[in-house]
């Protein structure tokens, strides 16, 4: 939609530069109306996707990487120290 809008706006203006001189007033000022409104919903679409867009590409996926060697011990401390904002983690979480 957004890639339509800019190829329309890039048309109009192309075609208005290439006939300014064969267009009279009027034509002139309907076709820089059209742009006007081919910006304005550029504009729109524009904000509207980076409010949608913007946590989907700001998220952050939390993760600790440990080494292999570690024992279930070592993983069950760090996931316990880890896990202060929600729910305590049993044994039995720890182990899944």
């Amino acid at each position: 939609m957004l890639v339509d809008i800019l190829t329309k706006i890039n048309k109009l203006e192309n075609r208005l530069k290439a006939n300014k001189s064969k267009y009279n007033e009027e034509k002139v000022k309907q076709v820089n109306q059209e742009i006007k409104i081919l910006r304005d919903w550029q504009t729109f679409f524009t904000h509207v996707f980076h409010h949608i867009f913007d946590n989907f590409f700001n998220y952050t996926v939390p993760c600790v990487i440990v080494p292999k060697e570690m024992s279930v011990h070592g993983v069950c401390k760090i996931f316990t120290s880890t896990n202060t904002k929600g729910i305590k983690l049993g044994a039995f979480d720890l182990c899944i």
